[in-house]
């Protein structure tokens, strides 16, 4: 905490600030209200699941941020008592909300210390009586800090409230078996989800050729070209080739494995549908044509 503090002080308004004594208590919840100061400054905190905590700044801890703000820096002497404002929250809230999320990121896998993560301000309280009407009846762990603000021209306190619930449910033990854990692997990294691209034909080209392609040119290729498909990976390998099919009416690509450059049942109808163009002395057919010709590729388990 001392070091989030130090930090988070220092980059919103480039306060000295040092946390000198940190002081741990667990208390029930109407104790602890007793003993509240009615004159610090309150602010309600909560987390995503509605769980309320609380923030109390003491009024050096307000002055000294306040001024280090306004005027740049901290001025000596301790402030005035006088009663917080809501202009106060406003201007502690930002320091407060900046503390509270680079506490969650240094914390993140403690499970003992989830009961302080993931909140946040809310609002400004009117009292220790207003507070004690938010919180629930259940234990509380507070933190309190002492700071010194501006190389000691201050002496304040911040004061942190979190319902100890969270971190103190029973969590159940994990026993995890070697072979459930490779089983459990095997699943995880077969169902990962992976990016594969099917070229269909490559060619080279001259520069000024390239420089003339446009929307809705047409490319001729090569008719063996649906059956030399290659399947490569987000880096340009190839990691499998096989041939253009169709499958309930889409196109498909069966693979036929590394090293192998075509599908015998897609060579098959090319030569059939050459071959029937050589023999009524009619063209070749086109690459619509066929790519609609193109034979089922079968279903697999």
């Amino acid at each position: 905490m001392q070091t989030v503090a130090a930090k988070v002080a220092d980059k919103s308004s480039g306060l000295v600030l040092k946390v000198t004594e940190i002081t741990e208590k667990k208390r029930a919840r109407d104790p602890m209200i007793e003993h509240l100061p009615e004159e610090d400054l309150i602010i309600l905190l909560r987390n995503q699941n509605d769980i309320l905590g609380a923030a109390l700044f003491d009024i050096q801890a307000l002055a000294g941020m306040i001024e280090a703000q306004t005027y740049g820096a901290v001025s000596e002497g301790p402030a005035p008592e006088r009663a917080p404002t809501r202009t106060d929250a406003a201007v502690v809230e930002q320091f407060l909300n900046a503390f509270l999320f680079e506490m969650d990121q240094v914390l993140v896998g403690f499970s003992r210390a989830k009961n302080i993560c993931g909140f946040e301000a809310r609002m400004a309280m009117t009292g220790p009586r207003a507070l004690g009407l938010a919180l629930e009846d259940e234990p509380y762990q507070l933190f309190e800090l002492t700071l010194d603000l501006g190389h000691g021209a201050k002496t304040g306190r911040l004061t942190l409230i979190f319902p100890l619930s969270i971190s103190e449910e029973a969590e159940p033990e994990v026993v995890v078996e070697q072979e459930n854990w490779s089983v459990g692997l095997a699943q995880a990294v077969g169902g990962a989800r992976t990016e594969l691209d099917v070229v269909l034909h490559r060619l080279m080209l001259p520069l000024s050729d390239m420089s003339k392609l446009h929307v809705g040119q047409e490319i001729t290729l090569p008719m063996s070209a649906v059956g030399e498909l290659e399947v490569i990976d987000t880096k340009g390998r190839t990691v499998a080739k096989g041939g253009l099919g169709q499958l309930n009416g889409m196109k498909a690509v069966r693979i036929s494995g590394r090293g192998s450059v075509s599908s015998p049942q897609t060579v098959s109808s090319q030569d059939m549908l050459l071959a029937q163009a050589e023999d009524d002395g009619s063209s070749p057919p086109s690459m619509s044509e066929l790519l609609d010709s193109l034979p089922e590729v079968p279903k697999t388990a």
